[in-house]
């Protein structure tokens, strides 16, 4: 009995043992292009989300000096905007803007040391 299950088994371990030694070359060589479209990937979204936050600080930075001058009386209150319709969006743009900024520096990171990002994203999963 321990015999028939040996040659039964012993076929299903060499398949297994060729399907895993085909696989770690398939992975050896597809490695290095999975890098680097993980990097662009998470640059890019990294980048793009960067832009918006500096987007949001730059319309905060005109809604700001808009506000500055209907405040000091430069321009009548039928050109500016009410003081409610002026700060709320200014405070919506700052809370937007900073954490955009300040948290999406990956794309920073993929550029100076994209090594150290490689070990924090896989980090990050384990």
């Amino acid at each position: 009995m321990d015999e028939e299950i040996k040659a039964q088994l012993i076929p299903l371990i060499e398949d297994t043992k060729e399907g895993l030694a085909a696989a770690v070359e398939v992975l050896k060589e597809q490695a290095p292009l999975l890098i680097k479209e993980l990097l662009w990937w998470e640059g890019v979204q990294s980048g793009v989300f960067f832009l918006i936050g500096i987007a949001c600080l730059v319309v905060l930075a005109v809604t700001f000096k808009k506000h500055w001058r209907w405040a000091l009386g430069q321009i009548d209150s039928s050109e500016g905007a009410s003081l409610f319709g002026v700060i709320f969006p200014q405070m919506g743009l700052l809370g937007a803007g900073v954490p955009l900024v300040l948290c999406n520096l990956a794309w920073l990171q993929i550029l100076i040391a994209p090594r150290v990002f490689l070990l924090e994203y896989v980090a990050k999963w384990v």
